[in-house]
């Protein structure tokens, strides 16, 4: 449901100021530090603390908070990154957050309410007018990514009248500025990627010639938010 990619890289592999950099960076592959839970508030969370960090490299702690309601079909995930080295380092963060079988069919719907959509590239671009559609799995499919960018609160929903199922994903479009809509309808490789980041996954080498390359300072924080809430029927859906 979720993979967490950065915390100094996002994206396509690729050489930034000679540091080569994987998919999506590190920090998904690293086991959390210490990891602990406890009621608070009429929710149940867990909390864990992850360190990002390498010789001559960042040195990024990610302390992670994911609170689920005991009350409501909801859960919030917190993340705080601190920068506990001695130079500025870059802070590239996306929620790889997937939509898959059997919510994600033909027939489910999806509404993501930006104010403004991006296509990735010419193949994207092509279906810019029906970027929403589901498609049932198709052989062959190519990848599509659009970028949607929002005025105040960031939202993607989506709901399976099959199943009578369905989400919203929310978050703060000042923290989180772009969502990643992954479309793979691929046979066999079947999923919707809904993606709250605070950069696109071009790579850290294109964000940084584009000077849109964020970095947190030493001993600084930063914080990213989001909440899911899961539904299970279309009025209540339609109004999240």
């Amino acid at each position: 449901f979720l993979t967490t990619c950065g915390l100094a890289a996002v994206g396509s592999p690729c050489v930034d100021n000679g540091e080569a950099l994987p998919l999506h960076g590190t920090v998904g592959n690293i086991p959390a530090e210490h990891i602990w839970w406890h009621r608070e508030n009429g929710e149940l969370v867990v909390e864990a603390d992850i360190r990002d960090g390498q010789l001559f490299e960042q040195k990024l702690l990610l302390h992670r908070k994911i609170a689920f309601s005991t009350t409501e079909n909801k859960m919030t995930l917190t993340d705080t990154v601190k920068n506990c080295g001695d130079k500025a380092s870059p802070l590239m963060v996306l929620y790889h957050i997937n939509m898959g079988y059997p919510l994600l069919s033909e027939n489910a719907v999806v509404a993501i309410p930006s104010a403004e959509v991006t296509p990735r590239d010419d193949h994207a671009a092509k279906d810019l007018d029906t970027h929403l559609q589901i498609l049932k799995p198709t052989e062959g499919f190519q990848e599509q990514c659009y970028f949607h960018r929002f005025e105040k609160e960031g939202k993607a929903k989506i709901y399976n009248p099959d199943i009578g199922l369905g989400l919203v994903l929310s978050f703060d479009a000042e923290q989180l500025d772009t969502l990643c809509q992954w479309k793979m309808m691929g046979k066999h490789d079947y999923a919707l990627g809904l993606e709250p980041g605070n950069c696109t996954p071009l790579g850290r080498n294109v964000l940084r010639k584009e000077g849109k390359l964020q970095f947190l300072n030493p001993e600084d924080t930063a914080e990213f938010s989001f909440t899911v809430t899961f539904y299970d029927d279309k009025s209540s859906w339609e109004n999240g």
